[in-house]
């Protein structure tokens, strides 16, 4: 059937772009079996779906439900978020600047909650910098700053519009090494290094807030369902994560969608995400 010329004529005709797995439902057996046990258990759902946005909105729907309510007998009957959390305070419960996760293969060094006093600071010197960011446009959109860099052309953040005073001591969430798919929607403030004095170097501080926007929200949002994806993704091993910078801005921003998905970090995550979410939660619902 998903070989057969009609069908395929269809689907190409369509502008879909197909791939097969060279050996059928062998090639992959735990994704075809969620596939299978996904259809079987809400074929009476998406049967009854009205429209192909109805459609969307119960798939999306009952994947949450699975990955954060159903329970699963290989997981000790546990939802997999669940036991996402139970498995990331087991694997980063040491809360120590040299301690890397092995949760994220040894490439996201755990650090104490940085996040206090209405400012977002991270230890400073590091190349997670506007100088070498692709969104700088001195950098003419190459990762590869050092290449492809033109210094005739005035340092500049494209998805900010913001001009850059001193580019290599200038950061943000949106960096290659925070974000490797390159994200042109601002996540959270731009920060700029603190100085230094006689006690060594000071803590970044917040130069330009993030825009809020209904579109900078949302990307928030979305970002915020796939929490344990960026563990994974942000391989830079100093400063705060990129999912402490999403919770942080969510809590600032008192974006009441995300009410939900931060209690659950509160309650069943590591405390350097933990206590970020409970006092982006606290804002969220109206605290200081």
């Amino acid at each position: 059937m998903f070989t057969g010329y009609t069908w395929t004529r269809r689907l190409l005709g369509a502008g879909v772009q197909l791939f097969y797995a060279l050996r059928g439902p062998n090639d992959n057996p735990k994704r075809e079996s969620i596939f299978r046990r996904f259809n079987v258990e809400n074929r009476p759902l998406i049967l009854n779906a009205e429209s192909f946005e109805d459609l969307g909105t119960i798939v999306r729907r009952r994947i949450r439900d699975y990955n954060r309510v159903r329970r699963h007998s290989s997981l000790g009957d546990r939802p997999p978020g669940n036991y996402l959390g139970r498995l990331a305070r087991r694997l980063c419960g040491t809360i120590n600047p040299e301690v890397r996760c092995p949760a994220s293969e040894g490439h996201f060094r755990v650090l104490p909650n940085e996040i206090s006093n209405g400012g977002l600071s991270m230890p400073n010197g590091g190349s997670d910098c506007c100088g070498t960011c692709w969104f700088n446009r001195t950098n003419r959109g190459e990762r590869d700053w050092l290449k492809y860099r033109d210094e005739s052309i005035p340092p500049h953040c494209e998805i900010r519009d913001l001009a850059i005073e001193d580019p290599f001591y200038t950061y943000c969430a949106n960096h290659p090494h925070r974000r490797p798919v390159r994200d042109p929607i601002p996540i959270g403030p731009v920060m700029r290094h603190g100085g230094s004095d006689a006690g060594g170097e000071k803590p970044r501080y917040i130069w330009k807030p993030s825009p809020d926007t209904e579109e900078v929200r949302q990307h928030l949002l979305d970002l915020l369902e796939n929490f344990f994806e960026h563990v994974f993704k942000d391989r830079y091993p100093i400063g705060t994560s990129l999912n402490e910078v999403i919770v942080w801005q969510l809590g600032e921003l008192r974006e009441n969608r995300a009410a939900q998905h931060v209690e659950w970090i509160s309650k069943n995550c590591p405390d350097h995400w933990a206590n970020t979410a409970r006092e982006a939660l606290t804002k969220i619902q109206g605290g200081d």
